[in-house]
């Protein structure tokens, strides 16, 4: 039955949220793109959040939400548009280089 299912999908999301929590966030910057600079320019931005995720599971996380708004992680050209690019600066005191991630 619909209700259960819409109270299923809201337990889902009540524990999803409760691994994810947002503590502050930025203003948007707009800014050139780089590399490959025949494209929009992008908008930035940042947000400090505390999760009870590993590194690599958050960095699996957010590849989901990206492929969920749309970006093609395996077909979409490196540096080209794209809808959505979600990075993990910093982890704990520790920062990262998400292009050389792996969040298989």
């Amino acid at each position: 039955n619909d209700s259960n299912n819409n109270n299923n999908n809201n337990k889902n999301n009540n524990n999803s949220s409760s691994l994810i929590r947002i503590e502050t966030t930025s203003f948007l910057r707009e800014t050139a793109p780089m590399y490959m600079t025949d494209q929009a320019r992008f908008l930035n931005g940042v947000i400090e959040i505390q999760t009870k995720l590993s590194p690599h599971a958050l960095l699996r996380r957010l590849k989901k939400v990206e492929s969920e708004i749309g970006r093609d992680i395996h077909n979409g050209i490196r540096n080209g548009p794209r809808p959505i690019d979600l990075d993990i600066l910093f982890y704990g005191v520790d920062s990262h280089d998400n292009a050389n991630a792996n969040a298989n």
